[in-house]
């Protein structure tokens, strides 16, 4: 009599795996979570660093529960093919920042459990057929039904969870503040028209001057770019380090009023020849998916591009 079905055992395996990684993130703080999911999601929805670190985590947690709860091969593997594409990102990112060791070793743990899953369901498929007996367990639709409620369970309470400090205490919990205000500087709306009647120009009014035609007469760049953006740097390494004819100016983002940087160290200089360095003003959460790229002529935006789609780089 088996006490535990392969299936079982390899869910066990993955729930595990998620939950230590979470609990570790915990413990670690927000910047030990997946610098690629934390850019993607602040792209998407504008959310600052520790926010979209809770959402990773509360995400991991779910995960965990639901293949807990159900305890099939499929949703094993699924768990294990997410933690691959994720880790395979993160090694993408850091061929530009750095530290590919923690990705290398997060493809090779989630590798042998989307293995040992595959393995598991074939094994339990093969006792089943040669027992003659029916499947047993939740059906599908209440196998759906109960991950749903995992995760969202799970997810609710890891999501007030507080991250550890560097001397082990918890986080204090932010003073209440005002509301911040989001702004959404999507451009692309605006091709064709002046760059002062953008969003972008009516916040940073003194463009107009440095893109017009008399003080870039070959053209402009914007690029509006976030110091936290493994991209972004990438960007301006590949396109703006050598000398251009057209003007190119550089706009930080900075953080939103209330916002808390995890990052230890300043952010590095951009790699930009005879850049226009801007920032935006402090203040409001600023919701851009980093890097845009703008191309600007006589004053008029001739193209915008985002990490959402639109290629505006030079040739």
């Amino acid at each position: 009599m088996r006490l535990m079905s392969p299936t079982r055992f390899a869910s066990l395996a993955v729930a595990a795996t998620l939950c230590g990684l979470a609990f570790w993130q915990l413990r670690a703080g927000p910047e030990s979570t997946p610098g690629a999911l934390r850019e993607a999601i602040r792209a998407l929805f504008g959310y600052d660093l520790e926010v979209a670190a809770r959402l990773i985590i509360a995400a991991e947690f779910g995960g965990a529960a639901a293949v807990l709860l159900v305890g099939n091969g499929f949703l094993s593997m699924t768990a294990s093919i997410a933690g691959l594409f994720v880790a395979l990102a993160c090694l993408s990112r850091s061929l530009s920042v750095g530290g590919m060791l923690a990705p290398i070793g997060a493809m090779a743990l989630f590798g042998a459990l989307l293995f040992l899953s595959y393995k598991a369901a074939k094994t339990a498929r093969a006792l089943r057929e040669a027992e003659e007996s029916p499947r047993r367990g939740l059906s599908p639709a209440w196998s759906l039904l109960g991950a749903i409620a995992a995760m969202t369970t799970s997810a609710h309470f890891a999501a007030s969870a507080q991250f550890k400090s560097a001397e082990g205490a918890s986080a204090p919990a932010p003073a209440p503040s005002q509301t911040v205000p989001s702004i959404d500087l999507d451009m692309r709306a605006f091709v064709g028209q002046p760059l002062s009647q953008s969003p972008l120009g009516k916040y940073m009014p003194e463009l107009e001057s440095l893109c017009s035609a008399a003080n870039a007469p070959d053209g402009a760049y914007v690029v509006v770019y976030s110091p936290s953006c493994g991209t972004c740097y990438s960007l301006f390494r590949d396109n703006f380090s050598m000398p251009r004819p057209q003007r190119v100016i550089a706009i930080a983002i900075p953080l939103a009023d209330g916002a808390v940087s995890a990052a230890t160290e300043p952010p590095a200089p951009i790699e930009c020849f005879d850049c226009v360095e801007r920032t935006l003003p402090q203040g409001p959460r600023w919701l851009v998916a980093s890097p845009m790229v703008l191309r600007i002529e006589g004053g008029i935006v001739t193209c915008a591009a985002d990490r959402l789609g639109g290629d505006c780089l030079p040739r």
